[in-house]
């Protein structure tokens, strides 16, 4: 996923590099599979409900205007710029 203000174009790149193309071209996905263990095993398209945990302990940490503060907000305070 990219930021929603990312043009659409970037967010379906992003997919067709990582996603798509590894699927289909093996020296693509050979060369991922060098990558961290982590990212090694390839990638998959996430959908929003895989994150309302996240959402959740965002709200409660930091009530409602969690999913809708800039990021730099959100940052603890020894940690801001």
């Amino acid at each position: 996923m990219v930021s929603p203000s990312a043009p659409a174009a970037l967010g379906a790149e992003v997919r067709r590099a990582l996603v798509d193309l590894p699927r289909q071209d093996a020296t693509v996905a050979k060369a991922i599979a060098t990558w961290d263990e982590e990212l090694a095993g390839g990638f998959v398209p996430a959908e929003d409900r895989e994150y309302a945990s996240i959402g959740a302990i965002a709200l409660e940490v930091f009530g409602p205007d969690a999913l809708t503060m800039p990021e730099d907000d959100l940052a603890c305070p020894a940690h801001r710029p």
